[in-house]
């Protein structure tokens, strides 16, 4: 379970080395800290990953474990608004489950997941009403007027909750941050242009006010 809460990329080596396998060349580790068990068990993994080298660990210090399903909140926002043109009259799908409209129940899962799968992934698991703060802003049924400033209200959307214990990073600043260290890994890496390098460092992410801590071991 632990590896399929872990955002990893490897860069392995062309040729086979030993008798066990290939040998990885460099290794780019995304995780969460927050009260998510998995996420806490992510750093004992980075220092057992002693093949990977370099190795960078990216660590996103408020996002959760299912920030990491990076298309969640467009697909929720899209199910949602396909239910209401489909049927106008139907109930919230985000805070009702209608089992009979398979996209608004879609909607309904991806916004409440983490409460869904609560006794998967326990505290920090994360629901799309978390982090998708933009969902249903412009829609047939708005769910942003009070107040109209270009964000989900609240409620539907929760920046905490039972299972959420404190704010998330919204995904529209995750995002961006996990394509940046991703491509600059694999510019670096895998094509060879270490000018993409300083992305993937302690500094850059400082200078810049990124929320992410960076740890490179050599």
């Amino acid at each position: 379970m632990i590896a399929e809460a872990l955002r990893v990329t490897l860069v392995p080596q062309a040729w086979r080395t030993s008798q066990r396998g290939a040998c990885v060349q460099a290794g780019l580790l995304h995780g969460w800290r927050r009260e998510s068990r998995y996420g806490l068990a992510i750093p004992a993994l980075f220092a057992e990953t002693v093949l990977a080298l370099p190795r960078i660990y990216v660590l996103n210090p408020s996002a959760t474990h299912l920030s990491y399903v990076t298309g969640m909140c467009t697909e929720i926002n899209q199910t949602r608004e396909a239910a209401l043109l489909a049927d106008p009259a139907l109930p919230e799908p985000l805070t009702t489950r209608i089992a009979t409209n398979p996209a608004a129940a879609r909607a309904y899962d991806l916004w409440n997941m983490g409460e869904i799968l609560f006794g998967l992934l326990g505290a920090g698991g994360g629901s799309g009403r978390n982090f998708c703060n933009r969902v249903g802003v412009n829609s047939v049924r708005s769910h942003d007027t009070n107040p109209q400033d270009g964000f989900t209200d609240s409620p539907p959307f929760l920046p905490t909750d039972t299972f959420t214990l404190s704010p998330v990073i919204p995904e529209e600043i995750l995002v961006p941050q996990i394509t940046l260290h991703t491509v600059a890994f694999w510019k670096t890496f895998l094509q060879g242009d270490h000018r993409y390098m300083r992305y993937l460092t302690a500094g850059y992410a400082r200078s810049h006010d990124l929320e992410a801590v960076v740890f490179k071991i050599d």
